[in-house]
């Protein structure tokens, strides 16, 4: 073997040149990253103003916090993106003269630093809930004692009122009709919030409320209504008081009157029963009906027009049968009815199109009634019907596609690595 030769052999490797696009990602990564930086000391300079303004608009002593946060984020973010162009700039293959150790202590220490970062930050966002936070307390008690299909509604989400709602009660698997967080609602929920919804009443009893959280002043308030005041008893008078952080029930006494009161709804509030009459109406008529005040409840069922196939017609009145809840877990639900003439099967959960139904195993439609609840009709007799969510393969399927372009990405770059030392060197033998 000749000295040229084994010196073309021990030379270094090639850099890979990089495609256009990639070298744009790399110094726009690095322009954003000083606009980020430009920003973070114009904040610095201009803080004073800043704070001042803040604090005009009422602000106050937040103010000063506020400037500082903004400051840290911006210089947090140039960070940030100095570390994807660095990560982006070493993603390629090897540099001229670098050893493939110094490579890969390259890149992966990148990536340390964006875990270290990651977990830096995960301590302001994220935090262990002290077990004392969802510990048993005197109005659990009462409301856990009642059915476990009853729902509780809440007059106000404010205080502990939305802490309960948060954590409390799914903690001890309570329902309640108040909404956490909803960004996205649904239309058809929105709807009906903004038309039922108004008389709180008749909302409460569509949506078989047991009981009513509020403060003791919004009860004083309520029995100047001769409807509420006829609807709704107080069942528990307390008081909440924080110690060490924690939040402690403690009940009411002659010294120290209940700020606050737990209300028994006493509207009959089914959460499922069994109609002998509907009647196949439009959304608006359905509506119309469930919020008008002189309108009985519970007296026939509105059965929307696309769910209403097969369906026979019922001039029937009222209530009939029995029907009770046997079996409940999140997603599935199994009642025993009875009754002596072809009723539906009003359940008070909100329809979608991804519940299923099977009466004595076989399967039945679900349909769409009093414009945002779940029915089933059924034969006279007695019947097991059960109720379970099967979601939409659309979403499987979106994963499932994504992970296999994961997967073909990291096959391809990882065989785009092994033949690489096979073609240069089969270009050297060439040469």
């Amino acid at each position: 073997m000749s000295a040229s030769s084994k010196s073309r052999k021990a030379a270094p490797p090639p850099a890979v040149d990089r495609p256009p696009w990639w070298r744009a990602l790399v110094y726009g990564a690095l322009v954003v990253a000083a606009l980020l930086a430009l920003s973070a000391v114009g904040q610095m300079f201009g803080s004073s103003s800043i704070t001042d303004r803040l604090a005009g608009e009422g602000w106050g002593e937040y103010a000063q916090v506020i400037v500082r946060n903004r400051i840290g984020a911006l210089w947090h973010g140039a960070f940030i993106f100095g570390c994807v162009a660095g990560f982006l700039f070493l993603l390629t293959a090897r540099r001229p003269g670098w050893t493939p150790l110094r490579v890969i202590l390259a890149r992966w220490g990148l990536v340390a630093i964006m875990a270290v970062d990651a977990l830096l930050l995960s301590r302001h966002y994220v935090s262990a809930m002290p077990l004392s936070a969802v510990q048993e307390n005197e109005v659990i008690r009462l409301l856990k004692a009642g059915p476990p299909e009853t729902r509780v509604a809440l007059v106000t989400q404010e205080s502990f009122y939305n802490n309960w709602l948060t954590y409390l009660f799914p903690y001890h698997g309570i329902k309640s009709v108040n909404i956490t967080q909803m960004p996205r609602m649904p239309a058809e929920y929105q709807r009906f919030l903004q038309t039922v919804g108004r008389n709180p009443l008749r909302f409460w009893q569509l949506s078989a409320v047991g009981y009513v959280l509020a403060p003791a002043g919004v009860w004083n308030q309520m029995q100047n209504d001769p409807a509420m005041k006829e609807a709704l008893t107080p069942a528990l008078a307390y008081n909440v008081e924080w110690r060490d952080g924690d939040l402690v029930v403690l009940p009411a006494t002659a010294y120290s009157p209940g700020q606050h009161v737990v209300l028994q709804f006493r509207k009959p509030a089914p959460f499922t029963a069994l109609f002998a009459g509907w009647s196949v109406v439009s959304d608006d008529e359905a509506l119309r009906r469930l919020a008008d005040p002189a309108t009985e409840p519970f007296v026939s069922l509105a059965v929307a027009t696309e769910s209403a196939d097969d369906l026979p017609a019922s001039d029937a009145q009222g209530l009939t049968g029995r029907a009770q809840v046997v079996g409940s877990h999140s997603g599935r639900l199994i009642v025993k009815v009875s009754s002596d003439r072809p009723a539906i099967l009003r359940v008070a959960e909100k329809f979608d199109s991804g519940w299923r139904a099977r009466i004595n195993g076989k399967p039945a439609p679900v349909r769409r009634v009093d414009f945002l609840f779940m029915g089933v009709r059924v034969e006279p007799g007695e019947h097991e019907v059960e109720l379970f969510y099967r979601a939409g393969a659309r979403s499987l399927y979106v994963l499932a596609l994504g992970l296999l372009v994961c997967i073909g990405a990291a096959a391809s770059l990882a065989v785009g690595r092994m033949i690489a030392p096979l073609r240069r060197a089969g270009e050297e033998t060439r040469g």
